[in-house]
């Protein structure tokens, strides 16, 4: 049985749908008799038309299109996106005649990586904007970001502060520098070591 998740249908080296199952009546919105004997274009966007043309050249030439994220549009005229493998299907002397499409839906999966594009784009810009450091942690509190500029607060590059202990941002005795983040992580460990050993 096929799994819901996953569309299947066929088409020829013309594009024309040839038939489909029930899941890509499902996720297109167009049942069997209305999709069959029809040019696939209903299926592209506009803007995306070049896309199946390049697809069709690289079957005719017996190759696999594999994890291929697009976009399709519904019956409804909703767009999806969706990942596809597209197979070349041969006949019995081994010509390319048609294509198999597996489509499987991604839109939250698109969703949810647009929306977490968007929430960095907005803390960048937040950052940049403040006058204070800002640096994000990991769950074993060594940082893995702080905000453009943030070397005019403790004199280290952003490079020398990933994947260290926050840096040290008070101001080191008159003619010492403050040590650099990763010394910081050894010093921290060392008097852990030491405090451990004196009980």
């Amino acid at each position: 049985q096929q799994s819901p998740q996953y569309a299947h249908l066929r088409q020829s080296l013309d594009r024309v749908c040839l038939d489909l199952t029930a899941a890509a009546e499902r996720l297109f919105g167009y049942t069997a008799a209305q999709a069959v004997g029809r040019h696939l274009a209903f299926l592209s966007p506009a803007d995306r038309a070049d896309e199946e043309d390049q697809n069709i050249a690289r079957l005719r030439m017996g190759e696999r299109v594999e994890n291929y994220d697009t976009v399709r549009v519904r019956n409804d005229g909703q767009h999806v996106h969706v990942s596809l493998t597209i197979s070349p299907v041969k006949d019995a002397d081994g010509r390319v005649v048609g294509a198999s499409k597996i489509a499987r839906e991604i839109t939250d999966r698109k969703r949810a990586e647009e929306a977490l594009r968007e929430s960095e784009e907005r803390f960048r810009a937040a950052t940049a904007a403040v006058s204070d450091l800002i640096w994000t942690n990991d769950p074993d509190g060594l940082v893995v970001g702080q905000q453009r500029g943030g070397e005019g607060f403790h004199g280290h590059s952003r490079e020398a502060t990933q994947h260290a202990p926050p840096p040290n941002t008070r101001p080191a005795p008159r003619g010492r520098s403050s040590p650099a983040p990763h010394q910081q992580r050894h010093d921290q460990r060392d008097h852990r070591r030491d405090h451990h050993a004196a009980h």
